[in-house]
Parts: structure tokens; C-alpha cells; sequence
């Protein structure tokens, strides 16, 4: 086939009438803006409502959660978010790396930890000790014990982000 042959076969191939756009009915442009506008809408309700959230202070969020642990019946599931919630306090307030230590670990940390007093410290460690037995060996502790270790928990909390603020309150006036 010679290349003026094949070229005029190639044209008859191609269509006469050119490319013809697709027409949409006149609602369904409305109906398409519709949807994104209302997409955007829901996209900055989002936005905001995270902000919201977000300006709750951080240990106030934390106590919430540290007291609806007394609603967890199962052991296990309650000295997870136990030890979760705890280390995250000790994380963001003293800034220790907690999450990834064991309880040995932690035990070397918290004796050099100046905010804590003495037997906090200790209590620390055997209520994370306690954790352990019924994340690993699965011991059952009573619902006293537990109820125990959290309010002496959201205690020892509160008294360190009272000495938190205090901190955050003298620095403040001295850099005036």
C-alpha cells in the first residue's frame, strides 16, 4: 500500500461531523454546584467543630477520659487505657517518652522526676505493676482496687498540673 493510499484511508476513517461535546439538562448543573457547595459546607463544619475540641485543655480532656474508665468492666481493657492515658499525661506535661518503656524503665525515670513527690512515684509504679499482671498474665484485680488506682491516679494528676500552672504562671511574670 503506498502512503498516499494509506493516508486517504486514514481520512475516510476519521468522523465528519468533529467531536461533539456532551450536553447536560439545564437541573443538573444546579444539582452538581448543589452537592459541591454542600460538600464544602461539611468540609469547614469539620474544621470547626475539631478546633472546638481542641481548645478543651489537654488535662481536662485526659480527667475525662481517666473517669470514664470506672464504666470499663473487663480488667484488661481497664489498665489498658489506664496505663495509655497515664503515660500520655506524664508524656505531654513532663515530657518523659514514656509509651514505649517498659514499667522497669519507668521506675529509673520517675525517681528523678523533681514534681513527684516520693510515694506518688512508688504508686506509680505498682499500679503500672498491676497493669502488666492483667495485660500479660491476665490476673484479675476487684473493682475496688481499680476504682482505687484511679482516683488516686486522677489525684496524683491534678496535683501535678496544679504545680504545672503554677510554673506557667511564674514564668509569665517574670518575663515582664
Amino acid at each position: 500500500m503506498s502512503p498516499e493510499t494509506r493516508e486517504k484511508l486514514i481520512n475516510s476513517l476519521k468522523d465528519i461531523h468533529g467531536f461533539a461535546g456532551i450536553e447536560f439538562p439545564g437541573y443538573l448543573n444546579y444539582i452538581l454546584v448543589t452537592i459541591i457547595a454542600l460538600g464544602a459546607i461539611y468540609f469547614i463544619y469539620r474544621l470547626i467543630s475539631k478546633r472546638k475540641k481542641s481548645l478543651k485543655p489537654f488535662y481536662e480532656d485526659l480527667l475525662d477520659k481517666l473517669s470514664k474508665l470506672k464504666l470499663i468492666n473487663d480488667n484488661k481493657s481497664f489498665y489498658l487505657s489506664y496505663l495509655e492515658l497515664s503515660k500520655t499525661y506524664f508524656n505531654e506535661r513532663l515530657k518523659l517518652g514514656l509509651v514505649d518503656k517498659t514499667t522497669e524503665e519507668i521506675k529509673g525515670i520517675l525517681a528523678k522526676i523533681e514534681e513527684l513527690k516520693i510515694e506518688d512515684s512508688r504508686f506509680i509504679i505498682e499500679s503500672f505493676y498491676r497493669a502488666d499482671l492483667a495485660k500479660f498474665a491476665l490476673k484479675e484485680f476487684s473493682l475496688e482496687k481499680r476504682n482505687e488506682d484511679l482516683a488516686r491516679m486522677i489525684l496524683i494528676i491534678q496535683e501535678l498540673e496544679k504545680k504545672h500552672q503554677e510554673k506557667i504562671k511564674l514564668e509569665k511574670e517574670s518575663s515582664r
